[in-house]
């Protein structure tokens, strides 16, 4: 497969790609399930509780004792994107669709230069 790849393009560009497809895709499909209330009870989410330790560089961060590397990597760019835009669940949903994206993009990009011939 690598061997293909380099004859086709660069790895870097179909990881690139691979990136802008998924992006796209988590973009719409977290939009709609996020703005679909019965989304959040099919999950049993806290869509608001989450949406502000991302967006908000203020106030109670209930999720900083269990989890304190989610609110110091997304809330500085979250509350960015959240006066930006001006709508915080949407820049959660993009803050969470890019880093949805990005993992794909970089799993594919080091199984495609990985040293183990598969």
């Amino acid at each position: 497969m690598r061997e293909r790849l380099k004859a086709v393009g660069t790895p870097r560009v179909a990881a690139l790609a691979l990136f802008a497809i998924f992006l796209a895709l988590y973009l719409a499909l977290g939009a709609r399930l996020f703005v679909a209330s019965s989304a959040l009870d099919l999950f049993y989410g806290d869509g608001p509780r989450v949406v502000h330790d991302m967006t908000s560089l203020s106030g109670p961060h209930f999720r900083l004792r269990p989890h304190p590397l989610f609110i110091g990597l997304t809330a500085p760019l979250g509350s960015f994107l959240a006066g930006f835009i001006g709508v915080p669940w949407m820049a959660a949903v993009m803050l969470t669709a890019a880093a949805a994206a990005s993992c794909v993009g970089l799993l594919f990009a080091l199984l495609v230069f990985s040293p183990i011939n598969t």
